[in-house]
C-alpha cells in the first residue's frame, strides 16, 4: 500500500438511472472561473451513464482531498455503487521529500562534530516516514468526510 486508497460499495434500492440523477444534482463540470457561488455544487468532475470521477469542490486549497472514482452497476434489487478513493501521488512525493530533507538540513546546519552517513540516512528515512504518516492521516480524514457525504445522498438499501 504505497499509494493509499479506500474502496467501498454502497448498495441502494435506487435504479442506476436514479443513482446517476442523484449524483448529477451534486456534481458540476470543471470550470476555470467560478462565476456564482450559489450554483456551486458539492463535487466537481465528470459523470456518465455508469461511472463518475469527482473531487470535492472547495473554496480553499487542500492538497489532501481524494479523487473519487465510482462505477454504478445494476442489480435485481437496485444498484451497487463501487467507489475507490485515492490521493494525489505528487502530493505524497512532495510531502515525503520535504519531511525527508528537513532532518538532513538541520543536521548539517547544527552539527558541531562530523555527521556520519548513518546518522544522515536515519534522519532522512525517519523524516520521510513522518511525512508519509502525516499524508496518510490527513488523506484518511478527508476520505471519511467524502464517504459520509456520499452515503447521505445515496441512501443504503433497507431490506
Amino acid at each position: 500500500m504505497l499509494f493509499p486508497y479506500k474502496q467501498f460499495t454502497i448498495n441502494t434500492s435506487y435504479s442506476t438511472t436514479e443513482v446517476i440523477c442523484e449524483l448529477s444534482q451534486v456534481i458540476q463540470s470543471r470550470q476555470s472561473i467560478q462565476t456564482n457561488a450559489e450554483v456551486r455544487k458539492h463535487f466537481v468532475g465528470n459523470i456518465n451513464k455508469e461511472s463518475f470521477k469527482i473531487v470535492r469542490n472547495i473554496f480553499y486549497l487542500n492538497s489532501f482531498i481524494p479523487t473519487i472514482k465510482g462505477v454504478v452497476e445494476a442489480t435485481n434489487r437496485g444498484a451497487n455503487i463501487k467507489i475507490a478513493m485515492t490521493g494525489n501521488p505528487c502530493v505524497l512525493l512532495a510531502i515525503t521529500a520535504a519531511f525527508s530533507f528537513l532532518p538532513f538540513f538541520l543536521m548539517i546546519m547544527f552539527a558541531e562534530a562530523n555527521v556520519t552517513t548513518l546518522y544522515l540516512l536515519i534522519g532522512v528515512l525517519g523524516g520521510g516516514s513522518v511525512g508519509y504518516f502525516f499524508y496518510i492521516v490527513l488523506l484518511g480524514l478527508n476520505m471519511n468526510i467524502d464517504k459520509k457525504y456520499l452515503q447521505q445522498i445515496l441512501p443504503v438499501k433497507t431490506s
